[in-house]
């Protein structure tokens, strides 16, 4: 066993030449003299220097994402954050495509007394928008006072009008109730007749929701006011506003028409919707 033991160290130290010569020649280029302790030590470094290279090739290079198991702290944090937004997105857009289905409901004259609960919603969210920027918005505002020469008064007064009972409505179009807002017989608009070139006027304040030609109620016009307040304007001949205008109370928004399917003659049907409810007209305005 001693002897085996001897035999394999003196192995180890035996010395070795290694030589590179040239092959037509039989020169010698190279020659390295070594044993196999030398070997085995090159060896041992070269393996360590090569696990060390490779360690840090992984740690700082995008290659440890292909690791089983190994997790990128930084990745988590965006991929929540993705999640966290496509959610907000999508809840969003839920609540918007629930609001616009329920206005199209409104145009359509499919809507029920209960319907559109989501308007609301999404209506005090609109309204609320300048809340994000408020100095942004308060500046605006500063300015839009001083060049129209708006009192602090009349502001306080506008403040105030948060509800359908404090605003002060005009009647769109002049003529006589020919067919009342009846919810007892899923009448939920009111008919005027009128005389023929009729102008339809705004009865607020408001943004054109839509503008436009519709199978059952001809041109038509929906705006949307203050308080969560909806207008409907149907039974139109000529259109003289476009969806996104603003327009202001007692403003030309279209031409009363003939085309009514209950009632010949010049006509507007109008609709008054408070909150996503339909409410009578004959409560709020004179006609």
């Amino acid at each position: 066993m001693v002897s085996k033991k001897k035999d394999f160290l003196t192995q180890l130290k035996t010395k070795y030449k290694l030589v590179v010569l040239k092959d037509d020649t039989f020169e010698e280029k190279i020659s390295f003299t070594l044993n196999l302790m030398n070997v085995f030590v090159a060896a041992g470094m070269g393996a360590i220097i090569l696990i060390i290279l490779t360690t840090f090739l992984i740690v700082f290079t995008p290659l440890k994402e292909y690791i089983p198991g190994y997790a990128d702290v930084s990745l988590k944090i965006n991929v929540a954050e993705a999640a966290m937004k496509a959610d907000s997105l999508e809840m969003m857009f839920k609540a918007n495509q629930t609001y616009l289905n329920n206005i199209k409901s409104i145009i359509d004259g499919k809507a029920g007394v209960t319907i559109a609960d989501s308007v609301p919603q999404v209506a005090v969210k609109d309204v609320e928008v300048d809340k994000k920027h408020p100095k942004v918005v308060e500046d605006f505002r500063e300015y839009i006072e001083s060049e129209e020469k708006i009192s602090l008064k009349d502001d306080v007064t506008l403040k105030k009008k948060s509800s359908i009972k404090d605003l002060d409505f005009i009647s769109p179009v002049k003529g006589t109730v020919v067919a009342r807002y009846d919810t007892k017989n899923n009448r939920l608009y009111q008919i005027i007749g009128t005389v023929a070139q009729s102008p339809v006027k705004a009865t607020l304040d408001g943004i054109v929701l839509y503008a436009g030609l519709t199978v059952d109620a001809g041109y038509m016009v929906v705006l949307q006011h203050t308080a969560n307040i909806i207008t409907v304007y149907k039974n139109c001949s000529i259109l003289y506003k476009k969806t996104g205008n603003y327009v202001k109370a007692d403003e030309v928004i279209a031409t009363a028409g003939d085309k009514g399917k209950e009632f010949s003659g010049p006509q507007l049907a109008f609709e008054l919707w408070n909150n996503g409810f339909s409410v009578d007209p004959n409560e709020y305005m004179k006609f």
